[in-house]
């Protein structure tokens, strides 16, 4: 990656009866051990983002901007195991209401938190961007 920045993980917020709660996706990827994993909202790298590659762009990214923001950070990916590289880790709160296919799903920190201590089904960069959230 270009001045290792890696991509972009980020997170969508919205309150569901007075709760918040997280647009995670439900994603299988190299690595997985026969399963898909719980990932964020958006987990994608600059070159996917800008389609450098001819694929498909990503439908969230349109609701990242500074007025949804409640935290926007550069962390090291994998605790820094990766010399230098870097992803902006981002989560954004809304309001509006559209449609999600069923591979994502709104679930609550609590279930985050939950499913990170009892079980395998979280992926890294879901454990990483929670460590943003108050």
């Amino acid at each position: 990656q270009v001045n290792f920045k890696g991509g972009v993980i980020g997170l969508i917020r919205k309150e569901i009866k007075g709760i918040p709660h997280y647009l995670v996706q439900s994603k299988f990827e190299p690595g997985n051990i026969g399963k898909n994993l719980i990932s964020p909202t958006v987990q994608a790298t600059f070159s996917n983002l800008h389609k450098k590659h001819k694929g498909k762009g990503n439908l969230f990214l349109k609701y990242f901007n500074k007025k949804n923001t409640l935290s926007k950070k550069w962390i090291n990916e994998d605790g820094g195991r990766f010399m230098k590289k870097q992803n902006l880790h981002w989560i954004i709160k809304i309001n509006s209401n559209f449609k999600i296919s069923d591979d994502f799903k709104w679930i609550t920190l609590w279930d985050i938190l939950y499913l990170s201590k009892n079980t395998n089904f979280i992926n890294s960069h879901l454990r990483s961007i929670i460590s943003l959230l108050n």
